[in-house]
This record gives structure tokens, sequence and C-alpha cells, in this order.
């Protein structure tokens, strides 16, 4: 069996597909400053941007932050640039014999914006198509292709424990492109529990150019492949333990093409049964790519207070824009055990979204919370509030594990419908 297809298989029936906390490669040192702005609004994403968070190394005296000389798979250390192409060219994980070769700068980029591509560590080869390969039959080509390889490929990223990948099978929307995000703790390190007491954050700011491995759970939905993934990375402490839990994962589609996700995983270095006592990353949300004003895509749902979270759309031959990001609530190092048994929030333009598509797919869950409601507006019902009823009153099915093709690639299930 091949490895990354056992990987993808580790954890029995529930995914492993989300974690509160990062990786070895992020540097230690204060945290930076925290708030509780949100921006909803879709804008496009400035190429240009120099985030002082983020991971990019600093550009040589006298060079300009609009023309890097690093490579825009570049991570905290950077490798060489090569010179943008007029179009896109197939490349993808070196070594293999009759495989596209390792995607340099304008294999991933094309005629596209710096913000759109990926970044890639010191040492770091560019994603393994073979899963990628497997689930659609085809080779990645554009961009948006090579981001959904590195996504479903459990070796791209850092060394050690691999993340654990959940994807399913969604009707495609060809010409609705692809929309990603993901949850990332902005702090270089946060407090855990004995024996390792100190958990790496992603150390960086909203970024549509990060990878996936870049952050404690990246999520996404690629209309022109017909695919919808979760990937949760695994937790690293500054000790050098890391570790993953099973998370549970529920991906359903409506007949008009919009995506839920609902996601919850708990810290890998942490008991797991905390999570369910609430320190937990938690997530809910409608995905629509025309579901924002004007037809522009959405995110709408709920989410924890913490860590932060980010979301943004991008289509072939254009950059891409946001579409949702919000900061997490302040904590410092202790962020995580001070926010994440609070109750989710709203987040988009209309989080109201969430409600009608429960009521409308789901009214027996919707009968039922509120009937909840009205007792913990009536009766102190301290366990019922500590467990974010607004999250867990709305349970789905748990995706079902991908299985090996018996050629190094997998077989993914469809995604739930609802009608």
């Amino acid at each position: 069996m091949d490895s990354n297809a056992a990987q993808l298989l580790a954890g029995g029936p529930r995914e492993k597909l989300l974690d509160p906390n990062q990786s070895p490669g992020a540097a230690r040192g204060p945290p930076p400053p925290a708030s509780t702005t949100e921006s909803t609004d879709p804008s496009q994403a400035d190429p240009n941007a120099v985030n002082p968070l983020s991971p990019r190394r600093a550009l040589p005296a006298g060079q300009s932050a609009t023309a890097p000389d690093t490579d825009p798979l570049e991570g905290s250390a950077g490798l060489s640039k090569v010179p943008a192409q007029p179009d896109p060219v197939p490349g993808g994980h070196a070594g293999a014999a009759g495989e596209p070769q390792a995607p340099s700068s304008q294999q991933l980029a094309g005629p596209h914006r710096p913000s759109e591509q990926m970044q890639l560590g010191q040492g770091q080869s560019g994603p393994n198509p073979a899963m990628f390969r497997s689930v659609t039959g085809h080779d990645p080509v554009t961009p948006q292709d090579w981001r959904t390889a590195a996504t479903l490929d459990p070796s791209f990223g850092e060394p050690g424990v691999q993340p654990i990948i959940g994807a399913a099978k969604i009707a495609p929307k060809p010409g609705d492109g692809q929309m990603y995000g993901d949850a990332f703790i902005q702090d270089r390190d946060v407090l855990g529990l004995p024996p390792h007491m100190e958990h790496l954050g992603d150390n960086r700011g909203f970024d549509p150019s990060v990878g996936p491995e870049k952050s404690r759970v990246s999520f996404m939905v690629d209309y022109d492949n017909g695919l919808a993934i979760v990937r949760q990375n695994p937790t690293h402490a500054t000790d050098g333990a890391a570790d993953v839990h099973p998370a549970q994962v529920g991906i359903e589609q409506d007949p008009g093409g919009r995506v839920r996700m609902r996601l919850q995983a708990t810290n890998g270095l942490l008991p797991e049964a905390l999570g369910d006592l609430g320190e937990s990353v938690r997530g809910d949300f409608i995905i629509d790519p025309h579901g924002g004003p004007h037809g522009v895509p959405s995110v709408n749902g709920k989410v924890t207070q913490y860590p932060s979270w980010e979301a943004y759309s991008s289509q072939v031959g254009q950059p891409p824009t946001t579409v949702l990001q919000r900061q997490q609530n302040p904590g410092g190092d202790l962020g995580p055990a001070m926010n994440l048994p609070r109750p989710s929030v709203d987040v988009g333009q209309r989080p109201q979204v969430l409600d009608q598509w429960r009521q409308q797919y789901h009214p027996d869950q919707a009968s039922q919370a509120a009937l909840r409601g009205y007792i913990d507006n009536h009766v102190i019902d301290p366990v019922h509030q500590v467990h974010d009823p607004a999250f867990y009153d709305y349970p789905m099915p748990d995706l079902p594990g991908s299985t090996p093709d018996g050629d190094g690639g997998i077989i993914i299930p469809p995604a739930g419908q609802v009608r």
C-alpha cells in the first residue's frame, strides 16, 4: 500500500482533519498584537502588501517589496525565483519517471499576481500529483490545480507526523473556480499541558499565498474538479513532540452547488476528551461561489472565536479575492484555553444563511434546537451552554475515510446531498 494512501486511512472512519496548533518551522518570539476586527467584504488581495506577521524572509537592503527575489512558493528561508512566464506549465512532484517536474514559480503562477501563488519552505519540493491524478483523472495544470494537489498530498508539508486529509466528491460547477481557506494561530507559540507545555503557532497574518500546511486546518472547495477537501495539520511542541487526533467532519451539497462544511478537531497534543468539553476548533459554514453581493463568492456561518479564519476565491487567469478574514480573539499564550470553549460566532455578510440551510434541509434538528434554546433561557443548564449549542445542536454524519486504489492513489466518497 502506498504510504500516502495508507496515511489517509489512519484513525479509522473518522478523519483527522483539524488541529489548533502548528509546525516546527515557525520562528519563536513575542506574539503579534491581537484584535477582534473582522472583514468580510470581498476585495482583491494586494500582492504588494508586506505583512509583518508573514513568515517570509526579509528582503535585502535596497530591494523593493513589489519585486521580490524569492520564489512565490517560499516559506521562512526561500528559494531562488524563476521568472514568470505568460502561461502556466504543468509541474509537480520531482523524481518519479514520467511524472511532471517540480513546480517552479511560472508553473504555479502563470500570468497571475504573486498573491495567488503558494509558498514553499526551505528545501521543500512541490506536491506529489498522485492523489490529485487519482481523484480527477488528469495531472494538475493550472495554479488552482496545484493548490488542490498540495492540499490532497499528505507528504506536502513539514517532515515527521503527516496531516490527515479528508476529501469528498461534489457536483462540479466548471467556471466557478476554487474557494480555499484555513484557521491559523497568529502567535509563534501558545501554552499547552504537560508534558509538552509550549505548542507552536503559525506565526503569520492573513495571506492568500500560503500553502495548505501553514495553518491548523485548511479547507477547499474546487468547483472545477468537483472536490471538497479538509486537511488537518499536526500539532507541534517546542520540545519536538508532534501528534494529531481524529476530527469530526461533515460535507454536504445542495442542488444549487452550495457546500456546507462542519468541522471539529482537538489539539493532537492534548487529551482527545477535551475536544468534547469545548477545547476544540469548530466551524459550520456555507461556501457559495455566487452568494455575496452582485454574485461574488461568500462564506457564511459560525466559527470559533479562536484561532484566526480566512477564505479566498481563485479562478484561472485572475488574482484571488478575499472572501473572509476574522482575527482571533486576544489572549496571548492562553489564547486557545480562553477562547476555544466560548460559543461560536457569526462570520460572513449573511451568517443567517446557515440557519436557513438548517431549517430547510434539517428541520428536525432546527425544531429540537429551538426547544433546547427555550429551556436554556428558562433553566440554568451550564453543561449544555458550555458545549456551544449553536454548533453541537446541528450534527452531521462523519465523512467516510478514503480507500487506496492500489496504484498509489485514493478513492474518495461522495459528499452528502440535501434536497
